[in-house]
C-alpha cells in the first residue's frame, strides 16, 4: 500500500476529468494471491478510502485499522 501521491492525483484528473478534491486513501500497489485482499476483490489501484466505516486519510490509518480487527471478524 502507498499513501497517494500528488502527480498521481493529478494525472488522474487530467485523464478522467474527475474532480479528485484530495488524495486521501491507501493506494492498493499489489495483491496477493488467495489474500483477504483478493478475496475482497481489490485489485491494484485501487484506493481505499474507509475501512469499516472509518475514513482512511493514509496507509498508516489502513495499517491501525486492520491491525484492530480480530481473525474471523468480516
Amino acid at each position: 500500500m502507498a499513501d497517494i501521491p500528488a502527480k498521481l492525483v493529478a494525472k488522474l484528473r487530467e485523464q478522467t476529468g474527475a474532480r479528485m478534491m484530495d488524495a486521501k486513501g491507501a493506494l492498493v500497489a499489489k495483491v496477493e494471491k488467495d489474500s483477504p485482499a483478493a478475496s475482497a476483490k481489490l485489485m491494484p489501484g485501487d484506493v481505499i478510502t474507509h475501512l469499516n466505516g472509518t475514513e482512511v486519510k493514509s496507509v498508516r490509518d489502513l495499517q491501525r485499522l486492520v491491525a484492530n480487527i480480530k481473525a474471523g471478524d468480516t
